[in-house]
């Protein structure tokens, strides 16, 4: 059964948007078989796509593509809020707390991190990545969050605007 003028659009309005990070996944699932768009929008020859993206979808996965291996990497600060009796109750969980800080700063992500000190009631790090889920996923796998140290934390993009050469 052919799909009614709405319903196309709407199927393609969702393969535009689904497509491109599908097909970086390597799981595109959209069959644009039915869609007649391949003759309005034509891939150049130069870009070799599976045939599931095609038209529409396959001008998207490239821009989708291209923005995303050249994102330029942001600052970001992560600060964390601790508990009031944070150096009594840390001892368990900072060898792994320090451990995933520790990974973030190998893979090139974090720069720098620590307590703020007198009082001791939080935490300062400074990430420079390109993708903030990075920051996300440190925060959810920090053992100082899971054990409930930390009640409340932000991640705020961060311009800088001078920096020693």
């Amino acid at each position: 059964m052919a799909a009614s003028k709405d319903e196309f659009a709407f199927q393609l309005k969702i393969a535009n948007k689904l497509t491109p990070l599908l097909y970086l996944l390597e799981v595109v699932t959209v069959d644009t078989s039915t869609w007649d768009i391949d003759m309005a929008l034509r891939k150049p020859a130069s870009v070799a796509l599976p045939p599931q993206v095609r038209g529409v979808s396959a001008r998207h996965a490239r821009t989708f593509a291209a923005s995303a291996s050249d994102a330029e990497p942001k600052h970001y600060l992560l600060t964390y809020e601790y508990v009031p009796d944070i150096l009594e109750k840390r001892g368990p969980h900072r060898p792994g707390h320090l451990a995933a800080a520790q990974a973030q700063i190998e893979a090139g992500n974090l720069l720098k991190g620590g307590p703020l000190a007198d009082p001791v009631d939080g935490a300062v790090f400074l990430f420079k990545c390109a993708d903030p889920t990075i920051i996300d996923d440190f925060v959810a796998g920090d053992p100082y969050v899971t054990a409930g140290l930390v009640p409340k934390h932000q991640i705020r993009e961060w311009s800088v605007l001078l920096e020693a050469p």
